[in-house]
């Protein structure tokens, strides 16, 4: 009944036009996998992946599983600002949809519309007072927009997830080179093409004509004389228009064509672009960041008085790039006809549409899988929603659902993830202050600052083989975990007064084993699925019993089982044996009282639920996602070394995924060491911990004898 009148109020949103109805996929060259096999943990390895796992209810997800697979992807992935279905409306905050622009602007306002705390505003705002008084703009308040609207319930974290990689990896500009306003336009514009149907070259055009990559790459300053000749500016975009955006760096081309006529006539395709100026733009007082999007690409006087003359300082005449002719009386209408030139070229056609498929999904492409894709891509490119129907079509495919498709995840989808998983509602989304933005930095993920600067941001095998970032996100979960496990936040007025509560109230979610009980087994198992979403396949009896102590006690397994040697190791098979086998089932059959109206009842089940989430946080499960069974992929080992038990964990590898685990108490010498075997190196890493605390890191051997750490 309530799914009937969900429904009904979404065919009305989409009646008034305040939602497009999505255009029907097809199968885009994809086999799309057997209804048998489209069931909950297929629908949840979308949204990992995909949607840093969404914000659907359970019940959303099982009439997903329920659908067609072509049916239940249209609702799943579109680009519409708001998405009702994978983050149901809460509040005025879908109002506000339409733009990163929009939602910052709102969430740096005192207005009523404002539901975030008065001290919460200053995060967002996009200016800041320095010492010497000016007024400046500042990088914060649009990486924490950016992340808040990934969390905010109402929106489409689908829509966002993509806007960060057109921004952030294909078409990259970095905070330290251009202003933030201009980086918001160019993620704004982008998302507009998307919802709009547009073929996905448009999107890459789009951006290519951005004020933001103007001044990123310094182009604004080319110009063409159109009398003498002369042409004076760089290449550099010229370049990376091929290379980054279209995938195209000239290996099927003859070097001297690519070189002395794509690469050079593109620079003058990409004259008369600069940037108006319009003083005091966005309250700052400083003239040097007064740059304002979007580019005009005429001639006129802007608001600062300077000469533009976009159109007479531009290349007037056709152009022959990639060997097509280019007409266009401006750089904008040249960087179009260049771009639906650009996405039919045969590098581009090959590579590509291997790139985006690499980066949202697979880290284990072959050529047998590589040849499915450009093939699915090339019946698609140049088509209306060419982009959206690729991924939704791929999302669906029996390639996707694979057990040889496995993708590492990068420090911003794991944290966002988690943090987007561990937000019960919009009331806790305005009442929790707490962002992760400073845990990613720490990771090496900035948001909208890529580390390879132009080339894109931390990659997953960045992440996947970089021991310092592990090392990071170890000790976060180690020294934080009330980050996770928050309970209650105040929200005071201008005078300092208490004027509203936040409290953590995981008894909106999970469901009741009974009337107004949780039973800690049951819990157990649904926060397994809601962040791992595997069905528990990975769910052993080594994994519910840590989670089980945590639960029902808040303390560890170790110390539970011997408070006197709380380091103690214990394996499967102890578990199956008294006096183990008994403190697991009396775990289990604890009662959390999340529904308590005893205020300190309902924080301590809370507290308990949000250690057990800190603690799945920092399993394997939650670095990737996928299975790799294949036999002919090499076997690794992981080691990990759980914090407040010191108990090490071995979970066996087959390639990159893991297929079991068990204690390693039978490796000698091994139980102060926590250790990481990278996939593609084939190097191991050991972390030494100080008092349960990783300090530092050093590399050590992978032969099979692993020596110990000095």
């Amino acid at each position: 009944m309530l799914a009937t009148l969900r429904r009904s109020l979404v065919s009305v949103l989409f009646y008034l036009g305040v939602l497009a109805m999505p255009i029907a996929t097809s199968a885009a060259g994809f086999v799309t996998v057997d209804s048998a096999d489209w069931d909950q943990t297929a629908v949840r390895r979308v949204l990992r992946v995909f949607a840093y796992g969404g914000a659907a209810s359970d019940a959303q997800i099982i009439e997903w599983s329920a659908m067609q697979p072509g049916d239940a992807i249209q609702e799943m992935l579109n680009f519409e600002r708001v998405n009702p279905w994978l983050s149901p409306i809460q509040d005025n905050t879908a109002s506000y949809a339409g733009s990163l622009a929009e939602l910052q602007a709102l969430w740096a306002s005192a207005g009523p519309d404002n539901p975030a705390c008065l001290d919460d505003i200053a995060e967002y705002s996009e200016t800041t007072v320095r010492a010497d008084g000016n007024t400046v703009l500042r990088n914060l308040g649009l990486q924490n927009t950016w992340i808040a609207a990934v969390r905010s319930r109402g929106l489409n974290p689908f829509r966002h997830r993509v806007g960060f990689w057109l921004v952030n990896y294909q078409m990259a500009v970095n905070l330290h080179d251009t202003e933030p306003p201009l980086l918001r336009d160019h993620y704004d514009r982008a998302l507009d093409v998307l919802e709009r149907h547009a073929p996905y070259h448009e999107v890459l055009a789009v951006g290519a004509s951005s004020a933001a990559v103007a001044r990123e790459y310094g182009h604004r300053t080319n110009t063409y004389n159109n009398s003498t000749g002369n042409f004076n500016g760089n290449d550099d975009f010229a370049r990376e228009f091929h290379q980054l955006f279209f995938r195209i760096n000239g290996v099927t081309e003859d070097p001297d064509y690519h070189e002395n006529t794509t690469i050079e006539k593109t620079a003058w395709a990409l004259t008369g672009m600069q940037i108006d100026k319009v003083p005091g733009a966005y309250g700052t007082t400083l003239a040097s960041e007064w740059w304002m999007a979007p580019l005009d690409f005429t001639d006129h006087i802007d608001a600062s008085g300077r000469n533009i003359r976009n159109f007479t300082r531009h290349y007037l005449g056709g152009l022959e790039i990639l060997h097509q002719p280019i007409a266009g009386a401006t750089a904008e209408e040249k960087l179009f006809a260049l771009a639906a030139v650009a996405a039919q070229h045969a590098e581009s056609l090959d590579n590509l549409p291997v790139y985006i498929i690499n980066f949202f999904a697979d880290d284990n492409l072959d050529d047998a899988k590589v040849s499915v894709i450009r093939e699915a891509w090339r019946e698609l490119v140049g088509q209306e929603d060419d982009f959206l129907r690729f991924l939704q079509a791929y999302a669906i495919s029996n390639l996707f659902h694979r057990s040889d498709t496995f993708k590492y995840f990068t420090a911003f989808d794991r944290n966002m993830t988690l943090y987007n998983l561990n937000t019960v509602d919009n009331e806790e989304r305005y009442g929790n202050s707490f962002s992760p933005r400073a845990t990613m930095r720490l990771q090496g993920a900035e948001p909208f600052v890529p580390v390879h600067d132009v080339f894109g941001g931390q990659t997953s095998l960045n992440a996947a083989n970089n021991p310092n970032l592990f090392k990071e996100a170890y000790n976060n979960s180690v020294n934080f975990p009330n980050r996770v496990a928050k309970f209650s936040e105040v929200c005071r007025d201008s005078d300092g007064n208490n004027i509203a509560t936040w409290r953590k109230d995981w008894g909106k979610l999970i469901p009741e084993t009974a009337p107004g009980e949780h039973r800690v087994a049951d819990t157990a198992t649904w926060l397994w699925q809601r962040f791992v979403g595997d069905n528990g396949r990975n769910f052993g009896l080594l994994e519910r019993a840590h989670i089980a102590a945590l639960l029902a006690t808040g303390y560890d397994l170790g110390y539970l089982a011997d408070p006197a040697n709380p380091d103690g190791i214990y394996s499967a098979e102890d578990l199956l044996s008294e006096p183990l086998a008994s403190l697991h089932a009396a775990n289990e059959a604890t009662i959390l009282d999340l529904t308590s109206s005893v205020t300190s009842v309902r924080r301590d089940a809370n507290l308990r639920v949000g250690l057990a989430i800190n603690f799945i946080s920092m399993t394997p499960f939650m670095f990737g996602t996928g299975d790799l069974n294949e036999a002919a992929i090499p076997k690794d080992n992981i080691l990990w070394r759980h914090r407040t038990s010191g108990i090490i964990w071995m979970y066996l590898m087959n390639g990159s995924s893991i297929s079991s685990s068990a204690g390693v108490n039978t490796v000698p010498g091994l139980a102060a060491n926590c250790v990481s075997r990278s996939n593609s190196l084939a190097v191991s890493s050991t972390f030494v911990p100080d008092s349960c605390t990783l300090r530092f890191s050093r590399s050590i051997s992978s032969s099979p004898q692993v020596r110990r750490s000095p």
